[in-house]
């Protein structure tokens, strides 16, 4: 039954780009809203940032139109890049038009008069709710990591003083770890904004509460979790074990070249025992099996997400024995199906994102550095 409220909600994140993880976030809260909640597509509207049409690929079925959002400001960077000056040059007419931006939206805030950013500003007037979703990219860790940390608390200032009724939503966030005084100081200017921080594990919620500065926070652990009773069903309609799960996490993190033999070993040792192992592909996870010998990069069967959609991917998932990967949302898959698993972390923030999670979700889960 269709609400007489309306929802106007934009979902920022990582999603729609081949990023599996942050895909499956999102289509979680689609999922939670038609299901827990009981929204039809006349209850809401959703806006999101253009992608690359990943979501699509998976073939999730959800009733609702997917609104694109066209960012200002990332168009005005976009066409500065087109005309070839220097980086500098572009950071400083980018900070001088943001800083642009910010006067037109106090201006609004103070006189209701429009002096430019008129978009923008009618955009965030009619705007019900911001919601941040999943993922990690709120750390020092990632090298435009403050840089993406600026961006959106000026995205945010913008928001709230053009709607100061705007409510600004965070589930699912991984937070940290933050290494630098500064960074911490601007990520505590941007709590402020949120009126509900919800974070997937432990340490997250340790620090948002160090800063003292957000209404709500709470751990609630990951926004995929949300889709269990999906995996749930598709696990039971599993009728046999026949192989071994294998993930390899495609970033700049992870070299597998000092390892190589070990994998060497483990293709091997399932042979031998009629065991197959085959290789799960997270979106862009197939470009990290480079690093291994091609004779045995030919031995596995490659399943990818994108290219068979997710409902056969999680089928032939959870047909897994065991799971052995490096990859976050392989350890949450394998837990919500019941397949187990350990996963291997390279640093700090892995250790944090996947330990704390699964601390949270299951016992029968090992996270090995």
């Amino acid at each position: 039954m269709t609400s007489s409220v309306k929802h106007r909600i934009l979902f920022k994140g990582y999603y729609n780009v081949h990023n599996f993880g942050d895909d499956l976030l999102f289509l979680a809260l689609l999922d939670f809203f038609q299901n827990r909640l009981g929204w039809e597509r006349g209850d809401i509207t959703v806006y999101v940032e253009p992608g690359e049409g990943s979501l699509e690929k998976l073939g999730y079925s959800h009733p609702y139109q997917l609104n694109n959002y066209l960012d200002p400001v990332k168009e005005c960077h976009a066409r500065l890049k087109k005309t070839g000056l220097p980086a500098a040059i572009v950071k400083l007419l980018m900070s001088a038009y943001m800083l642009w931006c910010l006067f037109c939206a106090l201006v609004y805030k103070m006189c209701r008069l429009q002096l430019g950013n008129r978009k923008n500003i009618q955009f965030f007037k009619s705007l019900d709710v911001i919601h941040y979703i999943g993922g990690g990219y709120f750390n020092t860790r990632l090298t435009w990591g403050t840089q993406l940390l600026i961006y959106e608390l000026f995205f945010t200032t913008m928001g709230k003083l053009i709607n100061p009724k705007l409510q600004i939503i965070g589930t699912g966030l991984g937070i940290g770890p933050v290494t630098t005084s500064f960074y911490r100081n601007l990520f505590k200017h941007f709590a402020k904004h949120f009126d509900f921080i919800f974070v997937r594990e432990k340490e997250s919620e340790a620090f948002v509460r160090s800063l003292g500065t957000a209404r709500h926070v709470r751990c609630i652990g990951d926004d995929v979790v949300l889709l269990r009773p999906y995996f749930q069903q598709i696990a039971k309609e599993v009728d046999s074990k026949k192989h071994v799960g294998l993930n390899l996490k495609f970033d700049d993190v992870h070299q597998y070249g000092s390892v190589q033999s070990f994998f060497e070993k483990l293709v091997q040792d399932c042979e031998a025992s009629n065991r197959e192992i085959r290789f799960f592909n997270f979106g862009r996870d197939h470009k990290a099996l480079r690093q291994l010998p091609r004779e045995l990069v030919k031995r596995l069967p490659i399943e990818s997400c994108y290219e068979t959609g997710l409902r056969h991917f999680a089928r032939r998932l959870a047909e897994s024995e065991k799971g052995l990967g490096f990859a976050y949302h392989f350890a949450i898959l394998c837990a919500l199906m019941d397949v187990p698993s350990a996963n291997i972390y390279f640093d700090d923030y892995y250790r944090q994102k996947t330990g704390g999670v699964m601390s949270l979700l299951c016992k029968r889960h090992v996270t090995l550095p």
